[in-house]
């Protein structure tokens, strides 16, 4: 069963999962991969819904009120946490159950409500095994929920292991993770926007996003700045990156406006290419999975390390 999905995973995706180790297959949830591509009539009916939520939407990132909404809602998940104390109570809430997904420029419906989050377990295995292992110290930053931390810990549990974000209650949370389940994880409070420069990282460290520069509203000067200052070794990104959509694509156009309408961060994949051609940093890899949620893609993958010497 286990096997079937990581084949059936790798065929949509095309990662490679020959590298999750033993305990990573542990730690696969079994879900149902399988889909199919809406006809004419399901298609219309969410295009017309993406638009009017398009239309309608007033969560605009960057606003002061949204900190207080990502306070008020890690807070939720703190309690519940603190009630049920399973994995499963940290899957944020954002990532709410759809059978409707985009997926390889399509809209598609899937069997599983859930198959965007065990996708993603997946995905997030193959990645940390085959990019975060070789280090002793990882941070994330802009943590929320821990989920991703609680998994580092699970795969690595010689690793040193901090959670970063702006509010106190995800700090909270990361530290009731790992007393709860004695890994060895510390959340403190970073603002990526105000980078505290006397917080230092360790050397032989990589940092690690998911869905958290997007949250920056397009000010991530500070944070570069920033990370080129650390003796980082390597920094992995999972974000929703506005310059990989193909305008012409109707799928990704409408991506494209809900992602400008939120005002999620862009320009960013150009800075790292602009400091590549510097010679300040390498990237190693660019890799849209063309998969995400009914309104944007959130998973594309940037890998990159600064090049010694040159910062």
């Amino acid at each position: 069963m286990i096997y079937n999905v990581l084949g059936d995973v790798k065929d949509l995706f095309n990662i490679d999962v020959d590298n999750i180790s033993f305990k990573g297959i542990d730690l696969i949830p079994e879900g149902d991969f399988s889909y199919r591509i809406l006809d004419d009539k399901e298609r219309d009916e969410v295009i017309v819904n993406i638009l009017k939520k398009i239309e309608s939407d007033n969560k605009i990132v960057g606003m002061p009120e949204r900190t207080d909404t990502w306070s008020k809602g890690w807070l939720e998940s703190l309690e519940e946490f603190r009630k049920i104390g399973t994995p499963t109570s940290l899957i944020p809430r954002y990532m709410k159950p759809n059978q409707f997904m985009r997926l390889n420029r399509q809209f598609v419906y899937t069997n599983d409500p859930h198959f965007e989050w065990h996708a993603y377990q997946i995905f997030k295995l193959c990645l940390f095994t085959k990019y975060l292992k070789d280090f002793k110290y990882i941070y994330e930053l802009g943590c929320g929920t821990g989920h991703n931390l609680l998994t580092l810990a699970q795969l690595f549990p010689e690793k040193i292991l901090y959670g970063f974000d702006f509010v106190k209650s995800s700090s909270d949370l990361v530290n009731l993770i790992a007393s709860k389940f004695n890994y060895n994880i510390t959340g403190d409070l970073f603002d990526m926007l105000q980078p505290d420069m006397s917080k230092s990282l360790k050397p032989n460290s990589v940092v690690l996003t998911c869905g958290a520069i997007e949250q920056l509203a397009s000010n991530t000067t500070p944070i570069l700045e920033y990370l080129l200052s650390q003796p980082i070794e390597l920094c992995v990104h999972l974000e929703p990156i506005y310059e990989l959509y193909e305008e012409t694509n109707l799928v990704d156009y409408l991506a494209m406006k809900f992602h400008i309408k939120r005002g999620y961060t862009v320009g960013y994949l150009p800075k790292l290419q602009e400091l590549e051609k510097q010679g300040k940093i390498d990237i190693l890899e660019i890799k849209r999975l063309s998969f995400g949620s009914l309104y944007m893609e959130g998973y594309t993958c940037i890998i990159w390390k600064p090049l010694k010497g040159q910062l």
